[in-house]
């Protein structure tokens, strides 16, 4: 289990060309904006930036330190506005810890 539906578990960490490492929350799913979901999405969010702030990455991924940090939202569809204001909100209070936050989904269209 993974994504929302384990909001304690970082899905997967990955480095990117940059050198970048991003901590990525896996959502398979269509966005709903159900109460559930967001405060899922909210509590995943705190614990990535928890477990990056806190030590928890430089402990499992030493190569990680003095690196930028970012958490990446990788979904199958677009955030719908309730998810994306959310996302917003959460990169605006990450930035002051100096860690990132994008999402990630496919163009249609």
């Amino acid at each position: 289990m993974r994504g929302l539906d384990a909001p304690g578990m970082v899905d997967l960490v990955g480095e990117e060309q940059t050198g970048e490492i991003s901590l990525i929350i896996s959502h398979d799913k269509a966005w709903t904006d159900e109460p559930v979901e967001l405060e899922r999405l909210a509590t995943k969010i705190n614990n990535y930036a928890s477990f990056a702030l806190d030590g928890g990455l430089l402990n499992q991924f030493p190569e990680s330190a003095g690196r930028p940090l970012r958490i990446l939202v990788d979904c199958v569809t677009a955030p719908t506005p309730e998810v994306s204001a959310l996302l917003h909100r959460a990169e605006a209070q990450l930035a002051t810890y100096s860690l990132g936050l994008a999402v990630n989904y496919p163009l249609r269209g």
